[in-house]
């Protein structure tokens, strides 16, 4: 259906008809901006180990749903399938630090025992953590640690409890 290039052999007719869109083109179909990665995206969660989620995770079990979630994005980031598209890092904030670490880029948890270590000191933290908010730190520190290296996208996902339009 072009104007010009190879004339289409199932189109004689329609080009005997009068249609002028009797060509094709040749080539490699050209790849849509985004869907070729060159490097790694690098990724990181600001996850909330404040007080607050320890102390409310026996009522609504705030604190054991973020550790689940951590845990499934270790796992389907682990997969050797996207593990050389994807370079991520996992930091807590709490009301004592904004830029806890939990997992470093480059040097993700290998195994199901180096996945527990890194919930345990998800749940160490927000038992030990003060009272205070570092939401807006860690998006923060968050967005300027995601930005040390080059990447085909730069991505921070901030998960908090915080009421930030106080």
């Amino acid at each position: 259906n072009q104007l010009s290039g190879d004339l289409d052999d199932n189109k004689i007719v329609d080009g005997a008809s009068g249609e002028r869109r009797i060509y094709r083109k040749r080539g490699e179909p050209e790849k849509k901006l985004g869907m070729q990665q060159r490097l790694p995206k690098r990724i990181i969660f600001a996850v909330d180990l404040s007080a607050s989620m320890a102390r409310m995770n026996g009522w609504d079990g705030r604190l054991d749903r973020m550790a689940s979630g951590v845990i499934m994005l270790m796992e389907a980031l682990s997969d050797p399938q996207f593990a050389h598209k994807f370079d991520y890092s996992i930091i807590g904030h709490s009301g004592a630090r904004y830029d806890f670490p939990l997992v470093a880029f480059g040097d993700p948890p290998k195994n199901d025992d180096a996945r527990a270590l890194v919930v345990e000191d998800m749940y160490r933290h927000a038992k030990s953590a003060t009272t205070g908010d570092n939401s807006l730190q860690a998006a923060i520190c968050a967005t300027a640690m995601v930005a040390e290296e080059q990447a085909d996208d730069h991505l921070v996902f901030l998960l908090s409890d915080a009421n930030l339009g106080r």
